[in-house]
C-alpha cells in the first residue's frame, strides 16, 4: 500500500483514506504499525514527525487542508510552516487566522484561530 500516493503534501484525513478503500481498522493497523502517524482528529501524516516542531509543521499543513482556504497560519505556526528559525516556543498548540476578519476567535483541541 503506497500511503504516499494518498498523501503527496506528508498528510491525509481519515475520510480520504476511506475514499481509497482504506477501513478504519487498517487505518489503526497501519499507526500500530507505525507506517502513518497521528497528528490532528482525523488527520494523519505519512512521515514519521522526528521533532516537536515537525509535529507541528505537519499539524500545521492538516489543519489548512481541513478548513481549504478560510485560514492562514500565524504566529509560532507560521514560523513552523516557513521552516524560520525560532527559541523557546511551545510547539504545542497551532496558530492559525481566519481569513474573514469578521468570524470570531476559536480555540479547541490545542488549535487557535484568530
Amino acid at each position: 500500500m503506497d500511503l504516499h500516493r494518498l498523501a503527496p503534501s506528508g498528510v491525509f484525513s481519515a475520510s480520504a483514506a476511506r475514499a481509497s478503500g482504506i477501513s478504519g481498522a487498517l487505518l489503526r493497523s497501519l499507526v500500530s504499525r507505525g507506517q502513518c502517524h497521528p497528528l490532528h482528529r482525523g488527520w494523519y501524516s505519512v512521515q514519521r514527525p522526528t521533532s516537536d516542531k515537525h509535529r507541528h509543521r505537519l499539524r500545521v499543513v492538516a489543519l489548512l487542508k481541513e478548513y481549504e482556504g478560510q485560514v492562514m497560519a500565524s504566529h509560532c505556526s507560521a514560523l513552523a510552516l516557513l521552516d524560520l528559525p525560532d527559541e523557546d516556543i511551545d510547539w504545542g498548540t497551532v496558530h492559525l487566522m481566519w481569513r474573514d476578519a469578521e468570524l470570531p476567535f476559536r480555540a479547541f483541541s490545542r488549535v487557535h484561530i484568530h
